[in-house]
């Protein structure tokens, strides 16, 4: 009797010990045992064509190809260092600029330091730099 209460004690603290490892190394362990969402092929064709043509219409064909999402795709191309942020603009097609810019813009013509100037609306920062 004695000697099956010794073995259930020792497996009790086997399985406390496993518990405690895997608890510590529950980040390790699903790395190694996560599959991969990209193989290397699928890697080198998002590359390819993404550098031949890096824009918002190469992302959905890439993304339509490889059965992945957009947002999947633009995740890969930034871990990658391929992806270039597509700059935003105006319905005209001037590059967005903001205020702060606007007021720095300001700043630097006069070499004066003027913060209150960001409380301007931004139709009339962009009047004065025009003017300048």
């Amino acid at each position: 009797m004695h000697f099956l209460l010794d073995k259930i004690l020792k497996m009790n603290d086997n399985i406390y010990m496993l518990e405690m490892f895997l608890a510590f190394n529950k980040e390790i362990i699903m790395k190694t045992i996560q599959p991969k969402n990209y193989n290397q092929d699928m890697v080198a064709k998002m590359m390819n064509d993404y550098r031949e043509n890096p824009n918002r219409e190469t992302v959905e064909k890439l993304a339509k190809d490889l059965g992945k999402s957009a947002r999947s795709i633009t995740a890969k191309l930034s871990q990658l260092g391929v992806y270039k942020k597509i700059e935003r603009k105006t319905k005209t097609g001037k590059a967005i600029i903001s205020k702060s810019d606007l007021v720095k813009i300001i700043n630097e013509h006069y070499n004066l330091e003027m913060p209150s100037l960001v409380k301007a609306t931004k139709e009339d920062l962009e009047k004065m730099v025009t003017n300048l």
